[in-house]
């Protein structure tokens, strides 16, 4: 790690940067690697993610002209919006009423954070996509006869309940998320 920040911090020495550090879980982390970007007065930034207010603050320590901005989740609203946005194309799209039921799951799971919804989205697309490759296979199969049956709700893949609860698990203490 200390041969990877001195090189880092060699190539940035003369030049202007811009550095995205995204999802900071430890204030240790930023201290390990701070000494990689270099102060050169060439008017450098450093944009650092966290879900913690402290360790944002613990971050910002060493510089006098850091900020703090803490983003609210999503509206119930906004959350709906962009998921189907993403999932369908419109922001006004319909999903079939077994697919409503799973896109209130995904929205009550998601707490408004963007990027798991546009994640899950991209998810529920594919679920969709393969279900119409599906019927189309079914429909091919039995020389165009419409197959009759009630749809099921489809349900959430145990791996990615598993992930989605662990994105809020409880090594981040509750009164301290932004």
């Amino acid at each position: 790690m200390e041969v990877l920040v001195r090189l880092v911090s060699e190539c940035l020495r003369n030049k202007r940067y811009f550095v995205i550090i995204d999802n900071i879980w430890e204030a240790s982390d930023w201290e390990e690697i701070k000494g990689t970007f270099p102060n050169n007065d060439l008017d450098s930034r450093i944009l650092i993610t966290t879900r913690c207010t402290s360790i944002a603050w613990a971050c910002c320590s060493d510089s006098y002209d850091s900020l703090v901005h803490e983003m609210k989740p999503l509206s119930e609203v906004d959350s709906e919006r962009l998921l189907l946005a993403k999932a369908v194309g419109s922001a006004d799209g319909c999903l079939p009423n077994n697919m409503k039921l799973l896109c209130d799951e995904i929205l009550r799971k998601c707490d408004g954070i963007p990027l798991f919804i546009i994640g899950m989205a991209d998810w529920l697309k594919e679920q969709r996509l393969q279900k119409l490759h599906q019927r189309k296979d079914e429909d091919d199969e039995h020389q165009g006869f419409a197959m009759h049956y009630e749809e099921q709700v489809p349900r959430l893949p145990a791996w990615l309940e598993q992930a989605m609860s662990s994105a809020f698990n409880n090594d981040v203490p509750n009164d301290d998320m932004s």
